[in-house]
């Protein structure tokens, strides 16, 4: 299991920056009220939120490994069917005209089980932080924008993708520029 940080940004009018500057005195309770305005919205991307029903299908590469796993061919797609609920715990299977699926209430766009946001700051303040990249920014209208990659340690074999991701969270969070603010979310997967 692991932790990234997600960055969500809040706008404000130029007429409400006297009172973020008294908001952001109280970091606390103010990280506490964001934290509320975000949950609902943010509960999108839950893993353990439950959604209706669909055919999600197995790739090649799952096919792959549950081949090797079960010592069944990866061509015997009925018998590998007999497998697919206990490999994935889904509760139903099938093989179509397309392969082999299950059924499941999964939440194809979770991406983490638990969340805490541990900052606020200006997003000046926060590009102005060479060192903090985000792995991924919630836009104000709850879009997320995520990095194609997790980047826990940059090496030759990632640095490009590294760069491009940061200029990409650079230009984000500019474009929001003069008058927002970012939460800092921890989250967990």
């Amino acid at each position: 299991m692991s932790h990234f940080t997600v960055a969500a940004i809040f706008p404000f009018g130029v007429d409400n920056l006297k009172n973020i500057e008294n908001l952001m005195a109280n970091k606390d309770s103010f990280i506490t009220a964001l934290s509320n305005k975000i949950a609902k919205p943010f509960g999108a991307y839950d893993i353990n939120k439950e959604i209706s029903p669909y055919k999600r299908y197995l790739d090649d590469e799952e096919i792959q490994k549950m081949s090797k796993y079960y010592g069944i061919s990866k061509s015997d797609l009925n018998l590998l069917k007999e497998k697919a609920e206990d490999w994935s715990g889904d509760k139903e299977s099938g093989v179509d005209e397309k392969g082999l699926f299950t059924i499941s209430t999964a939440n194809y766009e979770g991406i983490y089980d638990t969340w805490e946001a541990y900052d606020v700051m200006l997003t000046e303040d926060l590009l102005r932080d060479e060192d903090l990249v985000c792995d991924s920014i919630l836009t104000p209208e709850c879009q997320l924008i995520r990095s194609e990659q997790s980047f826990y340690n940059i090496g030759d074999s990632n640095e490009k993708e590294f760069l491009a991701w940061k200029q990409k969270y650079q230009d984000i969070l500019k474009s929001y520029l003069p008058n927002s603010f970012v939460l800092l979310i921890d989250c967990h997967i």
